[in-house]
């Protein structure tokens, strides 16, 4: 008779013999720890949201919409990203990205760039 023991670890810091002697091991993602959050601090500090486009394009536009202006560009990777912003909503677009990269809003600048940089574990380097 014996125990099972699975081990949560954070990619960033951990053990490789302590995820050896472990029977299971799952790393966590920033998505986990925002999920054990308080519903408060979810309230204040938002996911940013996909940003949807008028489902007439069959490919992308090379704006996300004519009333929203560049206010900066760089890359990730190879593939080109455009910060724009729309009147207080700030709209991270990939107009070459097809692999499931979403577009992205939020209403912060900062807290956009933080989100992609955490959930893809990417940097935008700006031009």
């Amino acid at each position: 008779m014996g125990m099972y023991v699975t081990i949560a670890y954070n990619p960033d810091s951990y053990s490789d013999d302590l995820i050896y002697a472990a029977d299971y091991s799952i790393s966590l993602s920033f998505e986990d720890y925002y999920n054990w959050s308080s519903q408060e601090l979810k309230n204040k500090y938002p996911f940013p949201k996909p940003y949807k486009m008028a489902l007439q394009f069959v490919t992308k536009p090379p704006t996300p919409c004519d009333d929203a202006h560049l206010l900066k560009q760089g890359k990730v990777n190879d593939d080109t990203v455009k910060l724009f912003q729309k009147e207080n909503e700030f709209i991270l677009y990939f107009p070459n990205i097809t692999n499931g990269t979403s577009d992205l809003s939020c209403d912060s600048e900062e807290k956009l760039e933080l989100y992609y940089s955490l959930k893809y574990g990417k940097k935008i380097e700006w031009d």
